[in-house]
């Protein structure tokens, strides 16, 4: 549980005797020990600096602020983008591989199917233009 470093979380147990209050909220600093009776053991801090080791088990996991959540689903669309582009491509040479009856793929070739299949759409050539370079430059 490692994203937990920098979070806030409530504390609402004391399983490791750690000197905060139930229902005080606390920030993890970073990760003592992968595992015990209690879970991770973690390293946090309060308000006022006092700092103790608390179990997995000891805090609700996380208070998130609303801007910290709004992030969090940014950076995983993000991560949804770059692997459904993937997807894309791949599914891309797949029915390259179908219409061509090839068993391995070739890049060049790949390219160069895909430069056609380009040359063929019904856009401005400047449109072309640009995709053609995204090709040959790697960027599917």
């Amino acid at each position: 549980m490692e994203n937990l470093i920098g979070k806030k979380v409530k504390i609402v147990a004391n399983m490791a005797n750690h000197g905060f209050k139930i229902g005080e909220e606390v920030t993890i600093m970073n990760i003592n020990n992968q595992g015990g009776c209690g879970g991770a053991l973690y390293n946090a801090k309060n308000r006022r600096n006092q700092q103790y080791q608390v179990y997995e088990s000891d805090f609700k996991i996380p208070c998130f602020t609303k801007e910290e959540v709004e992030k969090e689903i940014v950076e995983i669309q993000k991560k949804i983008d770059e692997h459904q582009a993937k997807i894309d491509t791949w599914k891309e040479v797949m029915n390259y591989m179908t219409e061509t009856g090839v068993d391995k793929y070739d890049e060049v070739e790949f390219k160069s199917y895909r430069v056609l299949k380009t040359i063929n759409q019904n856009t401005s050539d400047v449109e072309k233009a640009k995709m053609i370079a995204k090709i040959i430059n790697g960027d599917f």
